[in-house]
């Protein structure tokens, strides 16, 4: 996924993706809460009130230069409340 402003192209480059397990984040967002915000879905939840979660790294792209903002979660790490983000071996950052 990317988009222009100008002559800045910006890339979204996704690491992980996946639907719940966002209540340490926004830990009063029910189901039947989300529901209560049409605008969110089906972009950032499902029609079922789950949150959307998305990490994620953006490129931009300027006519002089390439930057990356936020490397995402990254590899070889420990001690995160959530037991999938701990360990990880992915080959994100090499893409």
């Amino acid at each position: 996924m990317h988009w222009n402003v100008g002559k800045v192209k910006i890339t979204k480059i996704v690491e992980l993706e996946t639907t719940g397990s966002t209540r340490f984040i926004l830990p009063l967002a029910t189901n039947e809460e989300i529901q209560k915000l049409p605008w969110l879905i089906p972009n950032f939840a499902t029609d079922e009130g789950r949150l959307k979660m998305s990490i994620h790294s953006l490129m931009v792209e300027t006519p002089s230069r390439r930057i990356v903002i936020d490397t995402g979660l990254g590899n070889d790490k420990e001690g995160r409340k959530v037991p999938t983000w701990n360990s990880r071996k992915d080959p994100f950052l090499e893409t």
